[in-house]
């Protein structure tokens, strides 16, 4: 059983602000929320292999160098640093499932810790054939276009809910309750890394129980933006459809097409609002 482990990091225990994540401009986190994610990574990792995985790649998705290296579990194979061709979903065909670490809630969720969809400035709602979806979705999507199901998501309670919601039959694990965008009741980390382990074994013995997400092609996909400037500047890529003001769509024949118009449409849209892009 191959695994395919996608790693963001507003979803890990104990992270709560910003900057945590980015204590100056174009730096890694905190060294401790570092260890954080590596002992996570490793939680899962642990209770895949007692599940049957016999190969795992981990793919650190945040800043791309988020994970520490000498902590990492020996078995799996890190794929590290930016850009990729794919992103969060980087080589995954040919895999037999995802599991997604430390991923969060889509924008506008209650009590989501740091919910937001990619780019936090710009993107605030993003809908395929009509179905809202954030960062679990698109993930989901791109696996799905190779028949993979998700089959575990970790992060806090409002991202299980939502995963339940969008997904149906998968394995989650909150680790801490969001009070606000900025605060979360936390369980010790020992706690959390034994419910990541147990659930990450689960999903492998039962993984007949989880099927792929997909959506009948061709895909229509609308973005809502923060600025109305946003927006103008996305409906200059070729294909785009400017629906409102704030909201441009386009069509993609599969989620694979769908996905490099998600990035391009996200990164040109920050790149009129945020100088990290």
């Amino acid at each position: 059983m191959k695994v395919y482990l996608s790693v963001d990091m507003e979803g890990v225990s104990d992270v709560v602000m910003t900057h945590q994540l980015f204590p100056s401009s174009h730096d890694h986190a905190l060294p401790e929320v570092r260890e954080l994610v590596t002992r996570e990574v490793n939680a899962i990792a642990e209770g895949a292999f007692e599940g049957g995985a016999t190969e795992i790649l981990v793919n650190e998705n945040h800043s791309g160098k988020e994970i520490i290296p000498e902590l990492l579990d020996k078995r799996a194979v890190l794929l590290y640093g930016k850009p990729k061709f794919l992103y969060t979903a980087e080589g995954i065909e040919g895999f037999d499932t995802m599991m997604l670490s430390g991923i969060h809630a889509k924008p506008g969720t209650k009590d989501a810790v740091m919910a937001h969809s990619w780019i936090p400035k710009a993107l605030y709602d993003f809908r395929v054939n009509g179905v809202s979806m954030g960062e679990i979705g698109v993930n989901a999507l791109v696996a799905g276009h190779w028949g993979i199901p998700v089959s575990l998501v970790s992060g806090d309670q409002a991202t299980c809910d939502e995963a339940r919601a969008l997904l149906g039959e998968v394995e989650t694990v909150a680790v801490k309750r969001g009070t606000g965008g900025f605060a979360a009741y936390c369980p010790h980390p020992e706690v959390v890394r034994q419910e990541l382990k147990e659930a990450a074994r689960r999903a492998l013995k039962g993984h007949s129980r989880f099927a792929p997400y997909a959506l009948e092609k061709p895909l229509r996909m609308e973005f809502d933006f923060v600025t109305h400037h946003q927006a103008v500047m996305v409906a200059l890529i070729p294909g785009a459809e400017m629906v409102s003001s704030r909201t441009v769509a386009f069509t993609a024949k599969d989620f694979i097409e769908g996905m490099k118009t998600f990035l391009v449409a996200g990164y040109v849209s920050a790149a009129e609002t945020d100088t990290f892009y």
